[in-house]
Formats: structure tokens, C-alpha cells, sequence
């Protein structure tokens, strides 16, 4: 086993008078690919969800996130995933 290292960043900003918002983080980090032994070398993982959002009112946005990742699921290793959603959200 050996030392891994995260490197982390969010963002989130409003854009257009406040009717569009992007925000979002990115993840990458290091791991033993063999996760028991600590044998076969490090993989590198990468992780990150930015959203867009449309804010039609004060309360009320449409948009999307992105989930897009790469070694980050285990048994589909080196392989890129981009997951899109739609969504509504309402801010309290």
C-alpha cells in the first residue's frame, strides 16, 4: 500500500443579471489499482458534475448536471462515463 493524494475544485457563478448559474466540482485523485495488495501501479480517477441552471424566477431553475468520470466505477476501468441529467429545482 502506498500514500494517494485528492485534488478537489468547486465552482459556481451567476451569469446575465442572475438568470443563469454554473457551478460544479472536479475530483481527481490516485489509487492502487489493485485495492488489496497494493500490487499492479496507481490508477488515476477523475470525477466531476458541473451543472447549468436557467433561474426563471428568484425560486424556480431548470437545467442540467453533467456526471462525467473516468476509472471511477471498478469494474470499467480507463473507461469515460458522461451521465447528463435534466432537473427542476425550487430554493427555499
Amino acid at each position: 500500500m502506498s500514500n494517494d493524494i485528492q485534488w478537489t475544485a468547486t465552482w459556481g457563478t451567476n451569469l446575465f443579471d442572475n438568470k443563469v448559474t454554473l457551478s460544479g466540482f472536479i475530483d481527481i485523485w490516485t489509487e492502487n489499482k489493485d485495492r488489496a495488495t497494493g500490487k499492479g501501479g496507481k490508477k488515476v480517477i477523475l470525477l466531476t458534475e458541473p451543472q447549468f441552471w436557467y433561474n426563471t424566477t428568484e425560486n424556480l431553475a431548470f437545467g442540467t448536471e453533467i456526471e462525467i468520470s473516468n476509472n471511477f466505477y471498478a469494474n470499467y476501468r480507463n473507461k469515460l462515463y458522461v451521465c447528463p441529467t435534466i432537473a427542476a429545482k425550487w430554493t427555499f
